[in-house]
């Protein structure tokens, strides 16, 4: 027999199915390839096919797993013992025994006849066919249809309709402020989007609903964030501004200024207007900070002015310090009361919207992934779920790790929950974890991914192994089989001919 053919080592060790693992895969280093013989080296050590869940980034992602896991499966159920026994070398770096011969002619047939045959799915995929195996415990209509992204887009407008409807009721005065508001601020097509943002992010409005107990709550903490005092508001602000004019200095500024040079006296006619009370405070500002970007400017008087009168600089400094506080305090107070209304009518647009959702037993891709987390987290009923999950899944593979969003990392995460619990439903079972990605691949917030989160799971699951003595690898995988020599050299053959 020939003896086995040299793998890549990364590779290899990244395979090793006894192990958990964290890869880092950069483009061209064969990503699919390790997890196709991961999947491939647990089946022959003896996981049923149905206990093996592979969670890909795509269809096509699943897809084209599905086809070369079917074709190495079916070469292998046909070919010689020769050539099986070389395959197998090649695969596991070892000599196979007459065992594993028989088990890798009989996988194609398995993976076949296994109850829902290999799960190698997306999470969405999987998210559904968990609530719709478990509706009652999820709180679904057992009837549920999951809609795409044309039909969630058709039910925003419908939600968008019914919350314009409901602001002319009575009893709904404030989100109908808040839509004045909003209506100062944006155009029908930004409305539109700010309510799309709204909707994609509504869990993230939600939690922060929840943290805050509910609109007031969470508007408080918004003015906090921006340092406003409780009684804080433009009408405030604008009072301040008056009130806290030294009158006395700012005349004998404007005396001053208006002796100098073309620019002081245009300086001077701004405070004069100012002191007569004809000048609304956004406009007389100008006279000490930037229009472009409302930053101080760099002189409040000329050269000549400012050296025959510093005492008449010193007091226009005073008085632009002052300003630029007011502008700060103003803009915080415009933000927050925005804020305000972006929370008032983001929140009752998600209401009319899971209403219509609720009335048509349809759930979109965020509910798939909020709904099937809350049915892996809940308290009391969804133990015995947990405990199915426990005896139906053995190992977890999961693609294109960088790209998964936190809320869908808190769903791996419950659904891994008893693989370092030390002893499970299944304690004769060792059952591993396998995550591939890459931050440099990252399609950055993406779904609600973020690398902070990436990293601090790795960290997660390295903690849960070492705790209960698990082996746990993490390994790079750095050689890209995109610029080997052979295909270096078969480049540059191809562009050596004139």
């Amino acid at each position: 027999m020939n003896p086995p053919v040299r793998h890549d080592p990364q590779q290899f060790a990244s395979a090793d199915p006894a192990v958990s693992a964290w890869v880092t895969a950069n483009a061209g280093t064969g990503k699919t390839h390790v997890l196709v013989n991961r999947i491939l080296r647990l089946m022959l050590d003896g996981t049923p096919p149905q206990r093996i869940l592979c969670l890909t980034f795509t269809k096509a992602a699943a897809a084209e797993m599905a086809n070369r896991l079917s074709a190495v499966l079916g070469r292998w159920s046909v070919i010689d013992d020769a050539a099986l026994d070389g395959a197998l070398a090649d695969l596991t770096q070892s000599v196979p025994s007459e065992d594993v011969r028989d088990r890798a002619r009989r996988l194609f047939a398995e993976t076949v006849e296994a109850p829902g045959g290999l799960q190698l799915r997306t999470i969405h995929s999987f998210c559904e066919s968990l609530l719709g195996r478990f509706p009652l415990e999820s709180g679904v209509a057992p009837h549920f249809t999951v809609i795409d992204e044309r039909t969630m887009a058709e039910l925003l407008v419908e939600a968008r309709s019914r919350m314009l409807r409901a602001a002319d009721r009575p009893d709904r005065q404030g989100l109908r402020t808040a839509l004045n508001s909003l209506a100062t601020h944006c155009d029908e097509g930004r409305f539109d989007r700010l309510l799309g943002e709204l909707i994609g992010d509504r869990e993230r409005l939600d939690g922060a609903f929840d943290r805050h107990g509910g609109q007031k709550g969470l508007g408080e903490a918004v003015r906090g964030m921006l340092g406003l005092a409780s009684g804080d508001d433009q009408a405030t602000v604008y009072a301040e501004a008056v009130a806290g004019t030294d009158g006395a200095a700012l005349a004998n500024a404007r005396d001053v200024l208006a002796g100098g040079s073309t620019t002081d006296r245009r300086r001077a006619e701004t405070i004069a207007a100012w002191l007569d009370g004809a000048l609304p405070f956004d406009d007389y500002s100008l006279a000490y900070l930037r229009k472009t970007d409302r930053e101080p400017t760099k002189d409040v008087m000329t050269a000549a002015l400012r050296k025959a009168h510093p005492s008449v600089e010193a007091a226009l400094r005073r008085e632009q310090d002052r300003i630029v506080g007011l502008w700060r305090r103003l803009a915080a107070c415009r933000i927050a009361e925005v804020s305000s209304a972006v929370i008032v009518v983001g929140e009752a647009t998600a209401a009319a919207y899971a209403e219509i959702k609720a009335e048509r037993s349809v759930l979109d891709y965020d509910d798939l992934i909020h709904k099937a987390h809350d049915l892996l987290t809940a308290d009391g009923g969804s133990a015995w779920v947990h405990y199915k999950l426990d005896g139906g899944i053995d190992h977890l593979l999961v693609d294109e790790g960088q790209d998964t969003g936190a809320e869908q990392w808190a769903l791996i995460e419950a659904l891994t929950a008893e693989f370092f619990a030390g002893a499970g439903a299944r304690a004769d079972i060792d059952r591993t974890v396998f995550v591939v990605g890459d931050e440099k691949q990252s399609i950055y917030s993406f779904q609600g991914a973020d690398l902070e989160t990436f990293g601090a799971v790795r960290d997660r699951f390295r903690e849960r192994a070492g705790a209960v003595g698990e082996p746990w690898r993490e390994v790079e995988l750095n050689l890209s089989f995109r610029s080997t020599r052979p295909v270096l050299q078969a480049v540059d053959a191809v562009f050596g001919q004139p």
